[in-house]
């Protein structure tokens, strides 16, 4: 699994971090609790408080480990399901897609108009999206937002014409988020 943690490093950096304590905690309370059950229950020796002590002080080290463990995992699972799989309106170029094919749906939907109410619809419904996309599109978030940008900048380039500012940008906001996803 892929992912960032709060501090900026990968989650396999996160893990490899506390992995070495934790194994380490663990082999001595493990090391600790067969010496307590090969003397107690073969010698029938009872332990001295002090090395009661230090194995409930070895148990207490692997519940922080344990804890340090979960808390580190549950912060990497969370940074990989909200950048894999983020509410689709989450999505800024998916929300600016879907409001886009909206207004030009609607400016259809008018039908035959003259030119000045034509341009006065386009403005109304459209034409701000259109817009967008051609001076500063949104990064998108998912693949989801991703694959709707390639998809209207295939849609366009066929039913519109070239549209060199619109292509060049949503491109490249679909590749900064590509590069993004595979540095992670």
């Amino acid at each position: 699994m892929t992912g960032t943690t709060t501090r900026g490093e990968t989650f396999a950096d996160a893990m490899g971090e506390i992995e070495t304590p934790i194994f380490e905690a663990k082999d001595r309370a493990n090391a600790l609790q067969c010496l307590c059950e090969l003397t107690l229950v073969e010698n029938g020796y009872v332990l001295s408080e002090e090395q009661k002590d230090c194995f409930v002080h070895l148990i207490g080290e692997v519940w922080d480990a344990s804890k340090k463990v979960a808390t580190v995992w549950s912060e990497g699972w969370n940074a990989a399901v909200l950048r894999d799989y983020a509410a689709r309106d989450q999505d800024p170029m998916l929300a600016l897609v879907n409001e886009y094919r909206k207004g030009v749906a609607a400016h259809n939907a008018a039908g035959d108009l003259p030119d000045d109410e034509n341009e006065a619809l386009a403005v109304a419904t459209w034409h701000a999206f259109y817009e967008q996309f051609c001076t500063a599109p949104p990064v998108p978030t998912t693949d989801a937002g991703a694959i709707e940008a390639v998809r209207l900048v295939r849609q366009e380039c066929s039913g519109c014409g070239y549209q060199p500012a619109l292509i060049e940008n949503v491109l490249a906001a679909v590749a900064t988020f590509l590069e993004e996803r595979a540095a992670a």
